[in-house]
């Protein structure tokens, strides 16, 4: 099975992507080639010759090349235009939000894109194993103050009073399943 890892291009400065030591497993999971966009890792301090000497697998291409493997695995998902690019059989792996996003769910179906939401894997116990609650809770707050700035004319006065808040839904829940 040839692997692509491309890079996530939603945000400006985005530095998000795998290590070499996942790319080293996936040679020893017994990945065909690992094709890596260029400029992969780059964010983190990375070069290319990292990625190399954890597999002889490595090679550097464009996102195109990237999306026309057989295992696609991006920490992030796609932008959803480029789901057309993914040919049919292809395995999709990437935090994919399926509860929250209908839609994708079955654009991908349609598609004959096979998708695991990385962010659907949980233990026997019902935990999901893959999170980042403090990214997350700093994000809705961050969108919070975005849309607020946009509607309260006073937000950015320094003589304004306090802005009081009420936070629903903070904390890790522990549901099982």
């Amino acid at each position: 099975m040839s692997v692509g890892l491309p890079r996530m291009h939603r945000e400006a400065g985005e530095k998000r992507d795998f290590l070499p030591a996942l790319v080293a497993a996936l040679d020893r999971a017994g990945a065909r080639e690992i094709v890596a966009e260029r400029g992969y890792g780059s964010g983190m301090g990375l070069t290319e010759a990292d990625y190399l000497t954890a597999s002889d697998k490595v090679v550097f291409g464009s996102l195109e090349d990237c999306l026309g493997q057989d295992f696609i695995l991006q920490l992030r998902c796609p932008h959803e235009s480029l789901f057309e690019q993914l040919q049919p059989g292809t395995l999709l792996m990437a935090m994919l939000h399926f509860p929250t996003r209908p839609k994708r769910v079955l654009k991908l179906a349609a598609l004959g894109v096979h998708a695991v939401g990385i962010d659907g894997l949980i233990d026997d116990r019902g935990r999901r194993l893959v999170e980042n609650l403090a990214a997350a809770g700093w994000n809705g707050v961050n969108a919070a103050f975005d849309e607020l700035s946009k509607t309260y004319e006073q937000f950015a006065d320094p003589g304004r009073a306090p802005i009081r808040v009420t936070l629903l839904g903070s904390g890790a829940g522990t549901s099982v399943v």
